[in-house]
């Protein structure tokens, strides 16, 4: 992709770090969330990723982010779903615990995002801190802060401290976490002429949350 991966402009170079404004890191991560919201429960077939990180997400010419890496996916089977087409393991069914290990990822994918710390650093150091503590050991990219966007980013924290409970039927579906960027991303929009897009577009008459 023409501009890499995520992980390449957080942690390369401070210079190349301060060009992901605010506005742009809740764009990526606004799309990375529809995306996982999509492969989770936006069709006939529900897939888990299992693996997501800042490596595998890929970012085109107008820093739209792309997920690659399924090698570890694994596709719930239905009755409209030909296995002999499929790429991916396929089960009878996925249990909630399978989807949550896609939301914890994520979790820390938006950690790593507001705080530019190494993934293996908040995946260790952050389960069962409360999100007024995410901030103070772990210390919020200073690019964030003093912009007018302070409220926002510490929403965004709390998020990811939803996402990484230990318990997972204690963090929220993706559906979940989307609309929650979705809302932060929409304050934004109507304080800051940002650009993003905020609306569900993956299969309609399936917005109702799974239980999942």
């Amino acid at each position: 992709m023409p501009n890499g991966n995520l992980h390449e402009w957080l942690h390369s170079t401070d210079d190349k770090a301060r060009l992901l404004d605010f506005p742009l890191r809740v764009k990526i991560v606004l799309g990375v969330a529809k995306a996982l919201t999509w492969l989770h429960d936006g069709g006939n077939f529900h897939v888990v990723h299992g693996n997501i990180s800042t490596q595998c997400i890929l970012l085109d010419e107008n820093f739209d982010p792309k997920l690659s890496n399924f090698w570890e996916a694994t596709l719930a089977k239905t009755n409209d779903i030909d296995s002999n087409l499929s790429l991916f393991p396929i089960v009878e069914c996925l249990d909630f615990t399978t989807y949550k290990k896609d939301v914890y990822r994520f979790g820390v994918v938006l950690l790593e995002l507001l705080t530019r710390k190494e993934s293996y650093i908040l995946s260790c150091s952050s389960l069962n801190l409360s999100s007024s503590s995410f901030a103070s050991p772990l210390d919020v990219d200073k690019v964030l802060l003093g912009q007018g966007f302070d409220n926002m980013v510490m929403q965004l924290l709390e998020l990811a401290s939803d996402c990484m409970k230990f318990i997972p039927d204690q963090r929220p579906t993706m559906q979940q976490v989307y609309q929650t960027v979705a809302a932060i991303a929409r304050v934004h929009d109507q304080t800051g002429g940002s650009e993003i897009q905020l609306h569900l577009d993956y299969k309609q008459g399936r917005s109702h949350q799974r239980d999942v």
